[in-house]
């Protein structure tokens, strides 16, 4: 047996819920062939050769799996959350993946110690322990850099200092959320060395209250293709504020192709780029963001593919630029939520791209 996927039945919630359990083997199908039954929140025993199994799918139950009987494990989804501390015994695992956003995870020291992970992908705030020392007096090469690392997610005020750099050189995709931090703690998250990930195509960041001018003190490296810059929606005076000279620094990513900014809010309310700047963004998403007046002509957005907007308690915004409307290679734009003066500058734009013969160009209208 390869494969595994264990979940709670459908509208089953009764005192002993009702289990199906799945399993395939290398063939085509997929097909019922045990079931048990977990009492309450109790975790859930399965009987099965779990010593050749790789992948591992657990929904609705928390089966109670010795983690060092999984030697050959692979891939394990869980939701909701399982205890990570033994996760380290298994020392094939490539992929974990819990979507789970309550809470937190604490992982443990030996996940530094697991040289064939590849994608950890958590969904709740991730504690993720300092690697311990670089090296042991001695012996040389004591550092074990996890080169197959790819995807890290979501950690909680990740530390960027060269003993975690030299360990994840490889990595593609971060999300990481950031709580609370004065300005006097930025030395300490070393947040300027996130250039040092030359590899890193993808960034996430949440944060929580104010930090003001939180991107001044980021230096990203220039292989960033996707951004996502996302404040708080508890209370509008605690959105990321974007000022001037930090939108300057987002639109000279040379290879910035998606940036989505969420609960934000811009100085004075306004956005102007300058000429060159944004030049390969592909898709832009504005999500409550404070922005009332915002001036572009077609040079600032030369290679805008797909466009969104959702305003649904920032009501400040007057209209989208209508250099839009000039911009070619533009295919759509989407609107959800928006006031009255958004929607008819929307119309404007459309009409003109089809002016243009841009047949294609799509205008998406969602009200609440």
């Amino acid at each position: 047996m390869c494969r595994a996927s264990i979940h709670v039945e459908k509208n089953s919630l009764s005192f002993s819920d009702s289990v199906q359990f799945y399993h395939a083997t290398k063939g085509w199908g997929i097909e019922p062939r045990f079931r048990a039954s977990s009492i309450g929140s109790r975790p859930l025993k399965v009987l099965f050769n779990s010593r050749r199994l790789r992948v591992l799918h657990m929904e609705g139950i928390h089966p109670l799996l010795k983690m060092e009987q999984l030697v050959k494990l692979r891939y394990i989804y869980c939701f909701p959350q399982m205890s990570t501390a033994s996760i380290y015994k298994l020392r094939n695992l490539q992929t974990i993946v819990c979507l789970d956003d309550y809470g937190s995870i604490e992982l443990p020291p030996e996940i530094w110690v697991m040289p064939q992970l590849r994608h950890v992908m958590l969904n709740a705030s991730v504690h993720l322990p300092d690697p311990p020392i670089s090296e042991i007096e001695g012996e040389e090469n004591s550092i074990v850099v996890l080169e197959n690392l790819q995807t890290l997610s979501r950690i909680y005020n990740f530390r960027l200092t060269e003993e975690v750099l030299k360990r994840i050189p490889n990595l593609r995709k971060l999300a990481v959320h950031y709580d609370s931090i004065e300005v006097a703690s930025w030395e300490i998250y070393c947040l300027h060395n996130l250039a040092r990930l030359i590899k890193l195509e993808s960034l996430k960041c949440w944060l929580t209250y104010t930090f003001p001018c939180f991107l001044a003190h980021v230096t990203f490296p220039t292989s960033l293709k996707k951004l996502t810059l996302e404040g708080t929606e508890l209370h509008p005076k605690d959105n990321l504020k974007l000022h001037p000279e930090e939108l300057k620094i987002l639109g000279k990513l040379p290879n910035l192709e998606v940036l989505k900014l969420k609960n934000c809010a811009f100085n004075e309310l306004e956005w102007e780029p300058d000429e060159g700047e944004f030049l390969k963004l592909k898709f832009l998403l504005l999500d409550d963001v404070h922005l009332k007046h915002w001036r572009a002509e077609s040079t600032n957005f030369p290679s805008i593919e797909r466009l969104v907007i959702s305003i649904r308690s920032c009501k400040e915004l007057d209209e989208i630029p209508s250099g839009f409307g000039e911009i070619s290679t533009l295919q759509s734009v989407e609107l959800c939520g928006c006031g009255d003066s958004i929607v008819e500058s929307a119309k404007k734009i459309e009409e003109e791209q089809l002016s243009w013969g841009n047949d294609a160009f799509k205008l998406h209208i969602q009200k609440f």
